[in-house]
C-alpha cells in the first residue's frame, strides 16, 4: 500500500479552487514474499490533475491495494468412511485405473491403528474428493511393525465383487450381449457399440462374471468403462468399431500421434507355430508301436527348428508338411539323445519321457526295489513298490532341420517309409 503522499514545492499562495479532474502516472514498486524487487506494471488514475495547482493549497491523499499476483490452489480434503464412520488418513493417497479395466485401485495409508483393526478385507468403503464419490471395498490389508508403524489398505471397485478371487467361475445365459452382460454383473450398463446374439458355444465359456463380460466385448473391439461412481459404459476401444472395419477409411496422422516401431528375434506366442503329428493312434503313450515327438527352436533363428522322433521301436520314418516350397525340411539324421530325470514308482512301475537306448546310471532315492527292467519306455522293478529313481540314460532318435522364414502355421506328419 502506498500511504500518504504529499506534494508540495514550497511556494506560498491563496487556496484555490478544487482542480479539474485528470490523470496522473505513478510508478509504484513491488517488492515478493522474499524481499526482492520486482518491477511494477500498474497504473492508478487519479481524479485530480495535482501538478496544474498550489501544491501548497492543496494536499492528496492517495492509497491504494496492489493486486495479489500469488497462485492459489484450492486442494479438496479426502473422506474415507466405513461403515458410517469417518477413517484418518495420512498422505499420500494414489487412486489409478489400468487401461481397458473398469476397476479403480486406491491406495492409501491410514492414520490411526483403531481403524485399522476394524477393516476386514471385502469390507464396503467410500471415498470421496470433493464432489466425486469411490465405492470401494477392501481387497488388502498391511501393518508394518516398528518404532514408525504404518497401516497400509489397497482397495477396489466395489465392481471387484464380481473379480477373481471374490467371485467364483460361471457360465454366460443365452440372449443379445447387452442383456447378458448386464445380468453377469447384476448392473445396468450404457451400451455404445453393435449388439448382437451370442451363439450357443457361448455357453461353453466358464470364467468369472467380470471376465466373461470383458471376454464378450472384446470380440467386438470394445472394452468395459467405469465412473468413480459406478456408473458402465460398454464402448469401443478405438474410433471404429470392429463391424466397420471393411468400409472406414484412414485418417492422417498428426505430430502428436504416438507411432511406435519394434523388432525382435524372440519367438511370438502364436507366430511361427509347428503343429507336429506322429499319425499313430495306439495306446497308452509307451504301448509298442508309437513314436514320441519334439520340436526345438533353434536359440540363434526363431523361424528354424530341430525336430526328432523315437519310434518304438525303431523304424525308419519320413517327416513331410502340408505347407508350400518356402517350407524347407533337411536330411534326417540317426542321433542320440541324453536325459536325466527322476521317476515316481508306483505299484514296481513307472514310464521313461524316451524310449530307452542305453542307461548310463539309476539309483533309488531311499527305497531300494532292486533289479531295474526296461522296455522302450516301460520301467518294472524286481520288488513291487513305491520309491524315486534317479535315472540318466541315452535314447535314439531320428532328427530333421526344418524352416519356414514365414509367419504362418504349418503341419508336420511323421509316415512309414515305404507307405
Amino acid at each position: 500500500m502506498i500511504g500518504s503522499t504529499g506534494i508540495g514545492s514550497g511556494a506560498i499562495g491563496a487556496p484555490s479552487a478544487p482542480p479539474a479532474p485528470g490523470p496522473v502516472s505513478v510508478a509504484v514498486e513491488r517488492r515478493d514474499h522474499w524481499g526482492a524487487r520486482t518491477p511494477g506494471a500498474f497504473e492508478r488514475v487519479d481524479p485530480f490533475a495535482l501538478l496544474d495547482h498550489d501544491p501548497v493549497a492543496i494536499e492528496r491523499h492517495d492509497a491504494w491495494a496492489m493486486p495479489d499476483t500469488a497462485i492459489r490452489l484450492q486442494t479438496a480434503i479426502p473422506v474415507l468412511t466405513h461403515a458410517g464412520r469417518d477413517l484418518s488418513l495420512l498422505p499420500p493417497l494414489e487412486i489409478s485405473a489400468d487401461a481397458g479395466s473398469p476397476l479403480w485401485s486406491v491406495n492409501l495409508e491410514l492414520a490411526e491403528a483403531s481403524d485399522y483393526a476394524r477393516l476386514s478385507l471385502g469390507d464396503a468403503l467410500t471415498l470421496t474428493i470433493g464432489a466425486t464419490t469411490w465405492p470401494l471395498l477392501v481387497d488388502a490389508i498391511a501393518h508394518v511393525r516398528g518404532p514408525d508403524p504404518s497401516y497400509q489398505v489397497r482397495a477396489l471397485s466395489a465392481l471387484a465383487v464380481y473379480a477373481a478371487p471374490w467371485a467364483t467361475p460361471t457360465h454366460p445365459p443365452d440372449g443379445l450381449a447387452s442383456a447378458v452382460c448386464a445380468a453377469l454383473l447384476g448392473e445396468s450398463i450404457t451400451w455404445s457399440i453393435p449388439d448382437w446374439a451370442l451363439p450357443a458355444s457361448a455357453a461353453e465359456l466358464e470364467d468369472t462374471p467380470l471376465a466373461l463380460v470383458q471376454a464378450i466385448l472384446a470380440e467386438a473391439g470394445a472394452a468395459l468403462y467405469a465412473t468413480p461412481a459406478g456408473s458402465l459404459t460398454a464402448a469401443p476401444q478405438h474410433p471404429v468399431a470392429v463391424p466397420d472395419y471393411p468400409s472406414a477409411s484412414a485418417t492422417a496422422l498428426t505430430d502428436s500421434d504416438l507411432i511406435a516401431h519394434g523388432a525382435s528375434r524372440d519367438q511370438a506366442a502364436t507366430a511361427d507355430r509347428y503343429i507336429l503329428t506322429s499319425g499313430d493312434t495306439v495306446t497308452p503313450a509307451d504301448a509298442p508301436g508309437n513314436v514320441q515327438l519334439v520340436a526345438e527352436v533353434d536359440p540363434d533363428d526363431p523361424h528354424a527348428y530341430t525336430v526328432r522322433a523315437y519310434p518304438q521301436p525303431w523304424r525308419p520314418l519320413l517327416l513331410q508338411h502340408s505347407g508350400d516350397s518356402a517350407t524347407q525340411i533337411g536330411a534326417r539324421a540317426d542321433t542320440t539323445t541324453t536325459h536325466v530325470e527322476r521317476l515316481e514308482i508306483r505299484d514296481g512301475t513307472a514310464t521313461l519321457g524316451y524310449p530307452l537306448a542305453s542307461r548310463l546310471s539309476a539309483s533309488f532315492q531311499y527305497a531300494d526295489l532292486g533289479a531295474l527292467h526296461i522296455d522302450g519306455r516301460a520301467l518294472h522293478t524286481g520288488v513291487s513298490g513305491d520309491s524315486l529313481l534317479n535315472l540318466h540314460y541315452t535314447a535314439r532318435c531320428w532328427a530333421w532341420n526344418v524352416s519356414n522364414a514365414r509367419v504362418e502355421t504349418i503341419q508336420f506328419l511323421l509316415v512309414e517309409e515305404g507307405a
